[in-house]
């Protein structure tokens, strides 16, 4: 099961406690009001690429989130060249993270400032790692999304550029 399947599956579900998938442990809760927070706890976003609306947002704790970065996935890749940032595969924990559905490869984004550009198809969401970051896709970009938020779109979408700062 992908992370991006395991979190459509665990969003999918009623939440009466703890799930868990191949990739970690998720503690669904509710409440959350504002879906584009300025920084704050770890969150999970469930994001609408066609409209760029946010569907969900559960906060999760540090220790939840990073067992979530340590568990994805590691598929080769040909990475694009465009190196305002650094560009690695596959993505270290603390890097903004554009995560593919195999046989993709998740791009992990670190370094300065910057945008990279490409063309990844089978994107399935994105990690802003210890960054504030946005990704773009053919046609639209996030909104920018605070450090610590994992974005899991509702369908893949081909990557085209990925900003940290």
């Amino acid at each position: 099961m992908t992370k991006s399947t395991c979190y459509r599956a665990v969003f999918g579900l009623a939440a009466t406690g703890l799930v868990t998938c191949a990739v970690g442990l998720i503690l669904p809760t509710a409440g959350y009001s504002s879906p584009a927070a300025a920084a704050g706890p770890a969150q999970v976003v469930i994001l609408d690429p066609t409209t760029n609306t946010v569907e969900s947002v559960t906060p999760l704790t540090a220790g939840e989130y990073r067992a979530l970065q340590v568990s994805h996935g590691e598929v080769a890749a040909t990475l694009g060249v465009h190196p305002d940032i650094s560009i690695r595969n596959p993505c270290d924990i603390g890097d903004g993270c554009y995560y593919g559905d195999p046989p993709y490869a998740e791009l992990g984004f670190y370094g300065s400032s910057g945008t990279y550009h490409g063309n990844w198809p089978g994107r399935s969401g994105f990690d802003t790692g210890n960054y504030s970051a946005f990704a773009c896709w053919t046609g639209r970009c996030s909104d920018t999304w605070p450090p610590d938020t994992i974005v899991t779109f509702t369908y893949d979408v081909t990557g085209t550029a990925f900003w940290i700062s």
